[in-house]
């Protein structure tokens, strides 16, 4: 029997195809939706747009203009611009920050810390052996004659982790004891205030432009909050501010008292732009350990003292310093001392890995005495901190004597004046 063909209920020329009934929307220009409707990206993706400082000079160095004609540097590139102009100089040196040493040759590092950088170059420190890695001789070869051609993304994925081991590997491995470090990679120190704010905490969307870009190192290390007791984060909480205020204590949401950035570039720009980023990002650091001992009247202790390391390197050269403040009677001012130079050679084998041992001498003797003396610092903190008037200074007089003392400041928002050693003369360059 033949079987009988059965008509649909609805046509198929009928049936209507499901439509939203309205689309989707996304912001303006939004790079896909753009893409859907135009077949090509559009023009400001490309386009560095400076919200957080102010008037920039248009940098005319070849090097950055042949840099910028590839798309996979140009993000990259984008955030150094600033650090091009002499603009950029000019306004660390307002802020007394300088990138070189000390000029007189009685005002550079403490020579207690000197020793301890002697000592931390000639540590022996276990370096990576049962993997292969870059430094091995058949690879080295590949890094020596391939590096100068690599982006500074490439130059990172080669050799950057042998320049500069991961803090928060060697704390999970069980090597730094109690000590909690934290680690950002490349991300923006949007907790960090600017050189020119006050000391007290600011919203982000409330505070004036910034001369420069926020620090936004390609790697950094510091201190977590989660190692502190209860008692010492209840007391930094003045300074830390609420969420959404900037710091001059923190870098990244999670980080406070930043001690180590490093910045990676390719064979086509020059270090010393890495240095100006360094030095900016290591300045705020030490900024916050600066004030905070001002507010316990200890700054003196921090004269000359090392607060801070930086490194810079591309495929061939590593370059690291120490940073230090000079604390004068009128202005702070930093400064910088080169701690070890060396080449990424095949010749010379040993100072290979020199960086990546300084850097874990660092985390595993320096970073817990700087951390001891934070918190001496912060167990001193009264219960309660008053800004003066233009939240540029906190008013104080002497450490208090009892938890339940307060610092205050005068209505005008000067300080209380406290004895200064009398031999200190002020010292800087001009």
């Amino acid at each position: 029997k033949k079987r009988q063909h059965q008509k649909p209920v609805t046509p198929d020329s009928e049936v209507k195809i499901e439509v939203p009934l309205k689309q989707v929307r996304t912001p303006k220009n939004a790079p896909v939706e753009y893409w859907t409707r135009k077949k090509k990206w559009p023009r400001r993706l490309f386009e560095f747009c400076p919200e957080e400082w102010g008037t920039r000079s248009v940098p005319t160095n070849p090097g950055f203009i042949q840099l910028l004609t590839s798309t996979s540097t140009a993000i990259s590139e984008a955030k150094s611009d600033a650090y091009f102009s002499d603009t950029c100089i000019r306004y660390l040196k307002s802020k007394g920050c300088y990138i070189v040493r000390h000029m007189s040759g009685l005002a550079g590092i403490a020579d207690e810390d000197k020793q301890v950088c002697q000592k931390l170059l000639k540590r022996d420190s276990v370096t990576p052996t049962h993997t292969m890695t870059v430094f091995d001789d058949d690879a080295l070869e590949y890094v020596v004659s391939r590096g100068p051609i690599k982006n500074e993304t490439g130059v990172i994925r080669l050799i950057a982790q042998c320049i500069v081991p991961s803090a928060e590997l060697e704390m999970c491995r069980g090597r730094l004891g109690s000590l909690r470090l934290i680690e950002s990679i490349n991300e923006p120190w949007i907790k960090s205030s600017a050189l020119q704010h006050g000391v007290k905490p600011v919203k982000r969307g409330e505070q004036p432009q910034s001369r420069l870009p926020t620090p936004q190192p390609d790697y950094a290390a510091g201190f977590s909050k989660q190692g502190l007791t209860m008692n010492q984060r209840e007391k930094l909480k003045p300074l830390l501010g609420q969420s959404g205020e900037t710091s001059v204590l923190q870098g990244t949401e999670n980080m406070i008292f930043p001690f180590l950035t490093a910045e990676v570039k390719s064979s086509t720009v020059s270090l010393e732009l890495a240095d100006r980023q360094n030095t900016h990002s290591i300045t705020r650091a030490m900024r916050g350990v600066v004030e905070l001992f001002k507010i316990v009247g200890r700054e003196d202790e921090l004269h000359r003292r090392i607060l801070g390391f930086s490194i810079v390197h591309d495929h061939a050269a590593v370059e690291v310093y120490a940073h230090y403040p000079i604390m004068g009677p009128e202005q702070t001012q930093y400064y910088r001392d080169e701690v070890m130079p060396h080449k990424i050679s095949r010749q010379n084998k040993a100072l290979r890995w020199a960086s990546y041992n300084f850097v874990l001498g660092v985390y595993h003797h320096w970073a817990q005495q700087h951390y001891d003396r934070l918190r001496s610092a912060i167990d001193q903190l009264p219960e309660e901190i008053d800004f003066s008037a233009d939240g540029r200074t906190i008013g104080r007089a002497t450490i208090p004597t009892t938890a339940q003392d307060s610092i205050h400041f005068s209505h005008e928002g000067s300080l209380c004046p406290r004895p200064r050693l009398q031999t200190r003369q002020r010292e800087g360059s001009s």
